[in-house]
């Protein structure tokens, strides 16, 4: 056991580990966005993501990634690279990456 953790401390680390691990999903389908005042269906595209409420918010938040990537970044710094690499992907040709994903 590490030095300084009590085996709840160790156990609950390895809950929450093993929980965002399992949320880390492979995506692929037709974008939809939110344009000019309608939802608009971009080409096929895909996103690899952390998912943060698999049953009720099965898709990518940009805003969340940094919060998700940095507890996998300590235990595997490439998967948080592809994770990080997907997301730069969705960029349209203005730099512009939709903040929620939803691929279907």
């Amino acid at each position: 056991m590490t030095d300084g953790w009590t085996q709840d401390q160790m156990d609950t680390c390895k809950y929450a580990l093993s929980n965002m691990l399992g949320s880390v999903t492979y995506m692929y389908g037709n974008r939809m966005v939110f344009g000019n005042g309608k939802i608009v269906t971009l080409e096929p595209s895909e996103l690899f993501t952390g998912v943060p409420d698999r049953p009720d918010h099965a898709r990518g938040f940009m805003c969340d990634e940094g919060f998700h990537n940095h507890l996998i970044s300590v235990w595997n710094l490439d998967l948080t690279e592809e994770i990080i690499s997907s997301w730069f992907a969705q960029a349209s040709d203005n730099g512009w990456i939709c903040r929620e994903q939803m691929l279907g």
